[in-house]
């Protein structure tokens, strides 16, 4: 994201910061299975307001207003707040299998590189054109998968939350002098009317769900806010400000892999050999992109 300032210092992870990222990863994908776990008593529109609500409470200390940029912050909170965060809970709650959903969610990749031929300019060359090509072959291969395609609508839901977040990402990269708990919290402040509003127009029983919601269902709320967004990004952007982009992106495709994980010993995830194989070739993909890019990036910097 835009705002963080990298002060490289390594090129490799030192082991301790490794695990640190791993806990990250870690993080990310379980927060899959804790969404999966809150949608089934809280409406997923609900589920995602009240996520949001408690991230307005957790970054309000670092809510600082910037001139001329709030028309993009705007922007980037419908996109990776109202749609990402939104679409995510509905997707869950219709998906059967959290696994199959944590490979869906790498499509952020594709959609931001494409997104950035679009509407920056941007200029792809064969070796990440391979890679949006073999990423997006991989979730076709699982959305045929006859398990998958029973709850395909899920699927594509999360499709959507790609979308919108690979939208807010194209869209922060006009952000100038923008930190990313600062991001956070205009993303949360913003997004929280949207969502309520889309939860009195589309849901229903919201507030006797929210008032019935076991300590499960709310654990899985904290998670997403404190573990997930605090944490996880804290983790992250600190790992930045330490080492190249080039070393950190890529590896956070585990994420992917701890969803799948999660989604196997604790949702009773069925992962047939198609899906298995898609979810293979969306990671390739991803890790060519991300690869490649890093590595333009790295070039550019030297010239």
């Amino acid at each position: 994201m835009t705002g963080v300032t990298t002060a490289v210092h390594h090129k490799w992870l030192k082991w301790h910061h490794l695990l640190l990222l791993i806990l990250a990863n870690a993080l990310w994908g379980i927060n899959l299975l804790t969404v999966k776990i809150g949608v089934r008593e809280i409406p997923p529109v609900t589920f995602a307001c009240l996520r949001v609500a408690l991230m307005s409470l957790v970054f309000l200390p670092w809510l600082r207003w910037f001139r001329g940029q709030m028309a993009v912050l705007f922007r980037v909170a419908l996109g990776t707040g109202a749609a990402g965060f939104g679409m995510l809970s509905l997707g869950l709650s219709i998906s059967k299998d959290v696994a199959a959903v944590a490979v869906f969610t790498q499509l952020i990749v594709p959609f931001s590189v494409l997104l950035s031929v679009w509407m920056l300019g941007e200029v792809i060359h064969w070796r990440r054109s391979l890679g949006i090509a073999l990423a997006f072959l991989g979730v076709i291969v699982i959305g045929f998968d006859p398990r998958a395609f029973s709850y395909l609508p899920g699927l594509l839901c999360v499709v959507m939350q790609a979308f919108g977040a690979a939208i807010g990402m194209i869209y922060a990269k006009r952000l100038k002098g923008v930190g990313p708990f600062q991001l956070l919290a205009w993303i949360s402040v913003i997004t929280c009317p949207v969502l309520l509003a889309l939860s009195l127009v589309l849901e229903h029983g919201q507030v006797e769900a929210v008032r019935t919601a076991s300590m499960q269902a709310w654990g899985a709320v904290f998670f997403a806010v404190i573990a997930s967004s605090l944490l996880g990004q804290g983790l992250f952007f600190y790992l930045l400000k330490h080492y190249p982009v080039s070393s950190v992106a890529p590896l956070t495709v585990l994420q992917t892999l701890f969803g799948m994980l999660a989604g196997v010993l604790f949702n009773h995830d069925q992962l047939t050999s198609r899906m298995l194989l898609g979810g293979l070739i969306t990671i390739a993909g991803v890790l060519i992109i991300e690869l490649r890019t890093q590595r333009m990036f790295s070039d550019s910097a030297q010239t």
